[in-house]
């Protein structure tokens, strides 16, 4: 499970993750037997209106060894997010297809920043965990990222066009690490970042990053921009509702 990182209201957000709880530890087994530590998040974010979407974030890595064989991995599982026209979001940790089977995929988070509260679904023993909604972050100015003196980046404009059917605003940074500040590296080496964002949705479409460990491209596959349905943002009936106010633990047991 992985907090959304913190970032200025300006800004428009990476990917979309867990935005009202966060890991503190715990354990999980092949089998699916875990005891899964959880925080709620001590910040909140405004709710994004009249920008519906449903959307899975897929992560790839790809490196390529000497003699050109390629090598694919997936480093985090993939994430299935929804999103409604009143600013409800709904996140689902997924494995990755053929994958090993991730303990996190039994939870699932209703974010509700109209009805001030957020619930970890916990799917197995059919438990809804309820926190209220941290204060919003207040906004600022964002700063760019200092750039170290054995270091220099540029970064350039790369128009609009139309991605997963919508329409996409693309940058590219690239950084140039000098001799011996990278790894070792005895000759200057360049990295990438490619970012592609949709102003009308508010998110980042997809990210491709380019450097000494691969290539790592973070999308949003199956996107749509239709009203996901309304009952995605509702408790399950039969789901008690606990009440939390700080680190709890969920338990599942093993498949059979």
């Amino acid at each position: 499970m992985r907090l959304l990182a913190v970032i200025v209201a300006t800004a428009i957000p990476a990917f979309p993750q867990f935005q009202a709880f966060g890991p503190s530890g715990g354990s999980c087994a092949a089998n699916g037997a875990a005891a899964l530590n959880v925080y709620p998040s001590e910040v909140s974010f405004p709710p994004v209106v009249n920008a519906p979407y449903s959307a899975r974030e897929s992560n790839e890595l790809i490196r390529t060894l000497v003699d050109g064989t390629h090598l694919t991995t997936h480093p985090r599982d993939d994430v299935m997010t929804w999103r409604d026209s009143s600013g409800r979001v709904r996140t689902e940790i997924r494995a990755v297809p053929g994958g090993r089977f991730s303990c996190d995929s039994v939870l699932a988070e209703i974010y509700d920043p109209i009805a001030g509260s957020a619930y970890l679904l916990d799917t197995v023993n059919h438990i809804a965990h309820r926190v209220p909604i941290a204060p919003l972050l207040q906004p600022s100015a964002a700063q760019p990222d200092p750039v170290p003196a054995k270091q220099r980046w540029t970064s350039e404009q790369l128009g609009t066009k139309t991605m997963f059917g919508v329409i996409v605003e693309g940058t590219r940074r690239s950084t140039t690490y000098a001799v011996d500040t990278l790894q070792g590296n005895d000759r200057p080496v360049t990295a990438t970042e490619e970012r592609w964002i949709s102003r009308q949705l508010g998110l980042t479409v997809l990210e491709k990053t380019s450097n000494v460990s691969g290539v790592q491209t973070i999308a949003l596959r199956d996107l749509s921009a239709a009203e996901p349905d309304a009952s995605l943002f509702k408790v399950p009936a039969g789901y008690p509702v606990v009440e939390e106010t700080g680190r709890f633990t969920i338990h599942t047991p093993a498949h059979n």
